[in-house]
């Protein structure tokens, strides 16, 4: 456990997909199964896991501002997000193309990085200019 005290800069509107409700201290995303008494502009002081689960939640000092409004956590404009997205199917691929091609003969580092390469484009199909694919095709023989 470490205790993190920051500054809520966002707050999840309910319960988010996972069942639990949400705020942002820093840059992280800390979570609870109970319902977080602070709002966006806060400063709070609490307990966390490695998994990011809040125990033990107390306002040091109310925002200025009142309650300030909850946010959204589904900020797909964002770029970093999507950039954090982009580096999640990465590794997938990554990961997926290592497993794919265990057991040939004659692999090297630039064939898996190749084959996570097709993985990923597969993935992304249709996506860069807002259309859905039609292919639905692996991206290797099978």
């Amino acid at each position: 456990m470490s205790t993190i005290t920051g500054v809520v800069e966002a707050k999840t509107k309910g319960k988010t997909k996972f069942g639990t409700y949400g705020i942002k201290v820093g840059d992280y995303w800390y979570n609870s199964k109970f319902e977080i008494p602070a709002n966006r502009g806060d400063k709070v002081q609490f307990e966390t896991d490695s998994k990011h689960n809040i125990n033990g939640l107390k306002v040091i000092e109310e925002s200025s501002q009142g309650s300030g409004a909850p946010v959204s956590n589904s900020n797909a404009d964002s770029g970093q997000y999507k950039e954090r997205q982009r580096m999640i199917v990465r590794q997938s691929s990554l990961g997926h193309a290592v497993t794919f091609m265990q057991g040939q003969d004659d692999v090297n580092v630039s064939d898996v990085l190749e084959v996570a390469e097709q993985f990923e484009q597969w993935v992304y199909r249709g996506l860069e200019d807002g259309e859905e694919s039609e292919k639905n095709d692996p991206p290797f023989e099978v």
